[in-house]
């Protein structure tokens, strides 16, 4: 699995320091937003999230995009296979993988508002956080472990992914490989 060595190392000066900056930055970006706007917002987050790992895992597995994700992405995300193309003709040697582009048009496009009244960060800092995201990010291990090793004969459309990941306890399936 993924960053196994790093999950059990203790944080240094530097990182915890980092982490707490951040954490101040956050904490003073929440007062920008109402409670529940932020909760909305959050709760959108997570499926977004959700589904540029679930968009991950495949890709990752597949060695490129297969054309029924592209038509996915172009349904859910109408711009950015355009933004895509454009990202990597302007730096084809430097251009961040699909997923972190993905990420970048996430935030630009469907948490654009948020960006622009200053509270994005403090979404995505607390959005990480939250315990479904951390079941997400583990069950997106498990998968891109299990399909690196053996495609899956058919893979799982999102709302089966994402329903999955929410009910994922990576505990109990460590004694399942």
């Amino acid at each position: 699995m993924r960053n196994k060595i790093s999950q059990w190392r203790l944080p240094g000066k530097a990182e915890i320091r980092t982490q707490e900056l951040a954490r101040r930055r956050a904490t003073r970006q929440l007062l920008r937003v109402s409670s529940e706007r932020f909760s909305q917002a959050q709760q959108e987050y997570l499926d977004w999230e959700s589904f540029s790992f679930w968009v991950r895992a495949i890709v990752e597995a597949e060695g490129g995009v297969p054309s029924w994700i592209k038509r996915v992405l172009q349904e859910r995300c109408p711009s950015f296979l355009e933004f895509e193309r454009r990202c990597r003709a302007a730096h084809p040697k430097q251009t961040a993988p699909l997923s972190l582009l993905l990420l970048e048009w996430i935030h630009d496009h469907v948490f654009a508002k948020a960006k622009e009244e200053g509270w994005l960060d403090a979404l995505i800092f607390f959005s990480i956080r939250d315990p479904y995201s951390q079941r997400t990010w583990a069950y997106w291990e498990h998968c891109e472990d299990e399909w690196s090793r053996r495609r899956p004969a058919r893979y799982p459309s999102f709302a089966e992914w994402g329903l999955a990941a929410k009910h994922w306890n990576a505990r109990s399936a460590v004694g399942r490989k």
